[in-house]
């Protein structure tokens, strides 16, 4: 088992675009890159190999690695983020994973926040559209997964 992770580095709360994200509410720095070093060791101590990705001044959220695309196979699905706040994350997380992967580009109309979105659960992937990704993502991620694997969307009604 492999497990991407962004070091804290530029970690913060620079724009609000949920409703837990408050600019009047900054981590702890100091705290938060204990936490990561704490957490990327027990799952080293658990043989799990991480791979780091180089974190960017000006772009907090790319500690979120899981938003970065869905691995299927030797592919990686790369996101298209809603937020404008998060679309210079995209260029980071193609040139990390295109080293590993063959990168799979969806349309740029089509709103896709990888596992922050979808996760696999034996053959089925379970796919969440509304506010975050598109509905339209069901069907361009379909042409890229094995046979048999079912995608079950579920709307997401609550932002």
């Amino acid at each position: 088992m492999k497990i991407t992770m962004c070091p804290p580095k530029y970690f913060g709360v620079n724009y609000e675009i949920n409703p837990w994200m408050s600019v009047k509410n900054q981590p702890d720095k100091t705290l938060a890159q204990k936490q990561w070093n704490d957490v990327k060791n027990i799952f080293e101590n658990l043989g799990i190999k991480v791979d780091v990705i180089e974190a960017k001044d000006g772009l907090p959220d790319m500690v979120f690695t899981a938003n970065a695309g869905l691995p299927v196979d030797d592919k990686f699905i790369l996101s298209n983020f809603t937020h404008p706040e998060r679309v210079g994350e995209i260029k980071h997380f193609k040139d990390f994973f295109s080293k590993k992967f063959q990168i799979i580009e969806l349309p740029e109309n089509v709103k896709f926040e990888g596992q922050g979105d979808a996760f696999f659960a034996e053959d089925k992937l379970f796919l969440g559209s509304g506010f975050r990704s598109s509905k339209s993502a069901k069907e361009e991620i379909k042409k890229h997964l094995p046979a048999g694997i079912k995608v079950v969307q579920l709307e997401l009604i609550n932002p």
